[in-house]
């Protein structure tokens, strides 16, 4: 037995929330991306140096829905019950899942205000697709 105090974190929303950012900035960082933590309220949880500028994100916890596809919420529910999309507010979706390796950055306007299908492997319907290794970061399978 180990003389570790136990953790702060219990499983909740937030730590789950923390791990997924702490997931996104490592992967995105062994991919060469400089990320930066923006401070106060807003919709980006982090921001990424580009070669074509800085671009938003918004990180994601996708799950598993299935044989070969992952799913993420693409919007945020409001606490009067209502939800609302990302469109304009933040350049990209950064996304992890649990037990996937990698991060998968999609682009705001490729994705729908609802929820988002990532297939990992191919299916007997897959028309319309959004293929995961589309959107998998070169370098952040590591992370």
């Amino acid at each position: 037995m180990n003389n570790l105090p136990g953790p702060v974190m219990d499983g909740s929303t937030n730590s789950k929330s923390a791990v997924t950012e702490s997931r996104v900035i490592a992967g995105l960082t062994a991919a060469g991306y400089p990320c930066y933590v923006p401070t106060g309220v807003g919709k980006a949880d982090l921001v990424i140096e580009t070669a074509e500028g800085l671009k938003s994100i918004q990180c994601k916890t996708a799950r598993h829905v299935g044989e070969g596809r992952l799913m993420f919420n693409a919007n945020s529910v409001l606490r009067s019950g209502g939800a609302v999309g990302y469109k304009g507010a933040v350049d990209y979706f950064g996304v992890v899942c649990p037990g996937v390796p990698g991060v998968f950055l999609i682009p705001v306007e490729d994705a729908p205000d609802t929820r988002v299908t990532l297939r990992l492997a191919a299916a007997r319907s897959a028309t319309n697709a959004r293929w995961a290794h589309n959107y998998l970061v070169a370098g952040s399978e590591l992370c």
